[in-house]
């Protein structure tokens, strides 16, 4: 909200419908309970399939990739800035230790080691350059590695640990992006064993894959040819045979990307990609890697979405690289998730809240001296995007107003209802706007207190909240920013309504936490008073209900996010999803953090979803029709 001062037709394809197609043949192996796909942090291919049904036609592409055998190509390779610690196997010496496992959890690559003893046993790896940002100890060692999206959870393999728990699988649960258990010692995470169906493995330290569809794992052992198939609590549910095996070739990493199970195998250098049921579908995918990478694999198909591309990682044992292959688009998900596709477009308007202020990496160009938009690759558009695998038209700014929007150039960017993806009539148009107009950043700092004074003390007056006149001139000035909305809605819906483009317009969260209490932390209180802190919180309820009023006068869809934002003020420890004041760059306080940002991506996707369960009206792609004026 805080205004910066400077100068002034969706592609479809039938990709959802064949993944429906192959779940409803496991449907009856999992309870209602494993089926219920509610709680996704990420918004899943399969909420278009019947929307797309009646689209497809022989024009479109196959329900599966068919490649053929051929070199896979090499998108990245890094190198961990951490080894896994050095250990002793047998009469081998491994100095850079032994990392087996990967796996991707939308962010951030999780690799285990071998073995450790002793040692932290699991890394949390920037996927962009290989620096180990975390590591814990789970339980001295650990194998192939899983992430379950639904329920942020990483299962984990035994891998060289105590001889008692050999066949145990570990789930550890993350909280924010680290595990959420003291970070010590294997008994305070929960296991289950894998030692019925498929014997019980020596070592769990080659292929472990979750597949949200059912709720279930796949577990391939060192050295086997089955694969076995387990539910989370353990219970086994049967087995076939890995079609990577054959010849020298033994299977080793396992991953899934909708309809496909991805398969590494040991000493071969080849992944293919086999099409489910599990055992007896087709191999749609048969690539062969650059000579490394052959142990695990995970699918990422996030980190290099700007670059169009989807990936597989892999590793190899002994060594401490990963290498990214590209894989087709539609053929890899994360976290057992389905592949992303592309059914939908989606331009982003909006100011700092949508871009996503103080989040970095900003994307190029929106961190230049003549323009500072800071368009987030995080906020909350982006999540959205790229859990549909599309790249959305993004062009919300750092300090935008309705003037911004509509008429004006701003930050050297035209006003952002003159871009083609506008005209052009998106699925989906979402914006927030309106803060910037009602001036919450220059009534912050002009409230804030400096040297430890509150500025109209100087003038021999009290604070901000108890200064009758700036409080009638504030609350007035936040009035008469509801006709700006209204005007700046039905300009949005005019110039899309002929192309069912639905509009959502999301507002503000409440920043300051609702008791004096709270509001007496040493981060809020030595720069804003308890009094001024509660008169922001009425300021904030004046203008979001302005915001919902002039959403409905124009008949667009709204989104109050304020309820999921309890409880996460500034200040609040469980956690913030806010930045604090912050000295260094002034422009980020208040704003959401990358949390925060994915609130907002949890609010809108929540509305859609509802919408949907609720028999609203939808346009072709399956998003909310816009509501008639004034209803």
């Amino acid at each position: 909200m805080l205004r910066r001062e400077g100068n002034s037709g969706g592609v479809r394809n039938c990709k959802a419908v064949a993944v429906k197609s192959v779940r409803s043949k496991h449907e009856s192996r999992a309870s209602p309970s494993k089926r219920n796909l509610h709680k996704f942090r990420f918004l899943s291919v399969l909420i278009f399939s019947a929307i797309l049904i009646s689209s497809c036609n022989s024009n479109n592409p196959s329900s599966h990739v068919n490649v053929s055998s051929t070199d896979a190509l090499l998108i990245s390779s890094i190198t961990l800035s951490q080894s896994c610690p050095a250990i002793k196997s047998g009469t081998n010496e491994y100095k850079k230790g032994l990392s087996f496992g990967i796996a991707f959890d939308g962010v951030n690559l999780w690799v285990s080691c071998y073995g450790t003893g002793s040692a932290n046993d699991l890394l949390k790896v920037n996927p962009k350059d290989g620096s180990v940002l975390a590591s814990y100890r789970i339980d001295g060692g650990l194998g192939a590695l899983a992430y379950d999206a639904p329920d942020s959870t990483l299962f984990a393999g035994w891998g060289g640990g105590a001889a008692a728990d050999k066949g145990k699988i570990w789930k550890i649960p993350l909280s924010g992006d680290a595990p959420s258990a003291p970070l010590f010692g294997y008994g305070n995470y929960s296991s289950f064993s894998a030692c019925s169906g498929i014997g019980c493995p020596t070592n769990l330290d080659d292929g472990l894959a979750f597949d949200a569809s059912m709720s279930v794992l796949y577990v391939e052992p060192e050295n086997s040819k089955s694969i076995g198939t387990y539910q989370t609590n353990g219970k086994y549910d049967g087995s076939f045979t890995s079609l990577v095996a054959g010849g020298t070739c033994q299977p080793s990493g396992i991953s899934t990307g909708g309809a496909v199970i991805l398969e590494s195998s040991d000493s071969c250098n080849r992944v293919i990609g086999v099409t489910k049921p599990e055992g007896s579908g087709s191999i749609e995918i048969n690539l062969t890697l650059s000579g490394v990478g052959d142990e695990e694999v995970t699918c990422d198909p996030v980190t290099f979405d700007l670059n169009g591309a989807q990936v597989i990682w892999t590793s190899s044992d002994p060594g401490n690289e990963l290498k990214a292959y590209k894989v087709p688009l539609g053929t890899c998900g994360f976290g057992g998730m389905d592949a992303p596709s592309s059914p939908f477009t989606y331009t982003a308007l909006g100011d700092s809240y949508s871009s996503g202020e103080g989040v970095e990496p900003f994307l190029a160009g929106t961190n230049t001296s003549s323009d500072q938009c800071h368009r987030s690759l995080y906020a909350y558009s982006q999540l959205l995007a790229r859990s549909a695998g599309i790249r959305p038209s993004f062009w919300a700014c750092s300090g935008a107003v309705t003037a911004d929007v509509l008429t004006r150039q701003y930050q050297s960017e035209p006003p952002q209802i003159s871009q083609p993806s506008v005209a052009n009539g998106p699925n989906l148009l979402t914006i927030s706007i309106g803060g910037n107009d009602a001036g919450f950043g220059p009534i912050a700092r002009y409230c804030m207190k400096t040297t430890g004074e509150v500025r109209s003390k100087k003038k021999g007056a009290t604070d901000c909240a108890l200064d009758n006149v700036y409080v009638t001139k504030i609350e007035n000035q936040i009035k008469a920013v509801e006709p700006n909305l209204v005007t700046t809605f039905n300009a949005l819906r005019a110039k899309t309504v002929q192309k069912q483009t639905s509009i959502i317009a999301l507002d503000y969260p409440q920043i300051f936490p609702p008791t004096t209490a709270q509001q007496s932390c040493t981060t809020l209180s030595y720069f804003l008073s308890t009094d001024d802190q509660a008169w922001f919180r009425k300021l904030t309820d004046m203008l979001d209900s302005e915001e919902a009023q002039a959403a409905k006068s124009a008949g667009i869809n709204f989104v109050d996010v304020r309820p999921n934002f309890v409880g996460h003020a500034v200040c609040d420890t469980n956690p913030s999803y806010f930045f604090p004041v912050v000295l260094t760059n002034t422009v980020y306080s208040f704003h959401p953090n990358q949390q925060g940002q994915e609130v907002y991506y949890q609010s809108l996707k929540s509305f859609i979803d509802s919408s949907r369960k609720n028999n609203v009206p939808l346009n072709n792609a399956g998003f909310p029709l816009d509501p008639a004026p004034g209803s």
